[in-house]
């Protein structure tokens, strides 16, 4: 998967699930991020020394260190969104040195699910 693709599949993500203010402060963050790098970068082949790469020359540029964090924040936020969705086998923002792999563990049940199914079973056992 591509950059741009990446992108866009998790900016559709963000308009179901963020608040009208937060989509477009990350969708504009987020392409402040991606746009120094070519828009056919295959996601897989970030690595860490990019991402340390990037936060250099946004210093150089004299963006401010909470710019930056930001920045780094939502890129990871949309790495994490691949990895956990099978888009992904690696996270830039988790590597060290040149080694990023992460290959995503499967989906579990969450407590809220089981507990949820628990309840449903219990009442087609009643009746």
């Amino acid at each position: 998967m591509t950059t741009k693709q990446a992108q866009f599949f998790f900016e559709q993500h963000l308009r179901v699930t963020c608040t009208k203010s937060r989509y477009r402060r990350y969708c504009f963050v987020l392409d402040r991020f991606l746009s120094r790098f070519a828009p056919d970068k295959i996601v897989d082949s970030f690595l860490w020394s990019d991402i340390q790469q990037y936060r250099e020359d946004r210093k150089r540029e004299g963006a401010a260190e909470r710019t930056i964090e930001l920045e780094c924040a939502v890129a990871k936020t949309l790495w994490d969104w691949l990895l956990f969705n099978g888009h992904s086998n690696t996270n830039p923002f988790r590597g060290q040195g040149n080694s990023a792999i992460r290959v995503a563990a499967p989906r579990t049940q969450s407590h809220w699910e089981r507990s949820r199914e628990q309840s449903h079973s219990a009442r087609r056992m009643q009746m």
